[in-house]
């Protein structure tokens, strides 16, 4: 999902782009500052503005398909400003990656989502602009010559 290109834009916009992060009592609050945001706007600090966040793009939501025999994919579009790269499995269930090209903002966690399977898992930074989940994996979870519905946006 992409953010509008131009005004109108509200808060609740830029909140759902970016998955509703939860602040430390477990509330969802709209701070602007919220590293989160920051990151989404290519800001390092204040001052932050609406017009930061047009066109921005802090999440992907669609239909990915897999390769086979080994399941790799690229989604489309970009990530908090960098182009996708190659991401899938090792065709073992033993690791899964994610990569993302030149330009992206996010050096953070990333929650990937079968919404398919039902099955998520956390992706810990790697490398710049690499993510990793080590360890087995279902193996409905990237699920090689299939066409799955998936959500990944930044994670805790």
């Amino acid at each position: 999902m992409t953010l509008p290109a131009s005004f109108p834009l509200s808060s609740s916009q830029i909140w759902n782009e970016i998955g509703n992060p939860l602040n430390g009592q477990g509330a969802r609050v709209f701070n602007i500052t919220h590293p989160w945001l920051l990151a989404l706007a290519h800001k390092g600090g204040a001052p932050v503005s609406f017009s930061d966040f047009l066109g921005k793009t802090g999440r992907f939501d669609g239909n990915l398909a897999m390769s086979s025999p080994i399941p790799t994919f690229t989604p489309p579009g970009n990530f908090f400003g960098g182009a996708w790269g190659e991401c899938g499995g090792d065709g073992t269930n033993s690791f899964a990656y994610l990569g993302i090209g030149v330009g992206t903002s996010w050096t953070g966690n990333i929650l990937v989502s079968n919404n398919t399977t039902g099955v998520s898992h956390i992706f810990l930074p790697n490398a710049k602009n690499s993510w990793r989940y080590t360890g087995a994996y279902a193996a409905d979870f990237f699920r090689a010559g299939q066409i799955d519905n998936f959500t990944i946006i930044p994670a805790n």
